[in-house]
């Protein structure tokens, strides 16, 4: 990442704390709860999960036993090496040919 992108994201934080962005992981178990009863979720529409190699994300899920295929209808899973859970800043240009490769198959 850029200096001057690391220099906003910190100046974000000096302003706002971290708190918010933290709420979301600590309430990840109450969220499955409260929307477990809603039937089938499955997402229909064609889908895409762009994810790095270094990033913990999809195997956490993968360990507790989240099936993203079981979710997503048709889902692609697209992994770059050498990239975390930052990716779009770590690979944009990957990333971007990623998405324009995946509207492309949808006819967009």
């Amino acid at each position: 990442m850029s200096r001057d992108f690391l220099d906003y994201i910190a100046s974000r934080y000096r302003r706002h704390g971290f708190e918010s962005p933290l709420n979301w992981y600590r309430n990840f178990e109450r969220t499955w709860e409260r929307t477990a009863a809603q039937g089938d979720n499955t997402i229909t529409v064609p889908a895409m999960y762009l994810t790095g190699s270094k990033d913990w994300t999809h195997r956490y899920a993968e360990s507790i036993g989240l099936d993203m295929h079981r979710q997503c209808s048709d889902l692609r899973i697209c992994e770059v090496i050498e990239a975390g859970h930052w990716i779009g800043q770590e690979q944009a240009e990957w990333v971007n040919g990623k998405i324009a490769e995946f509207l492309a198959s949808t006819g967009h």
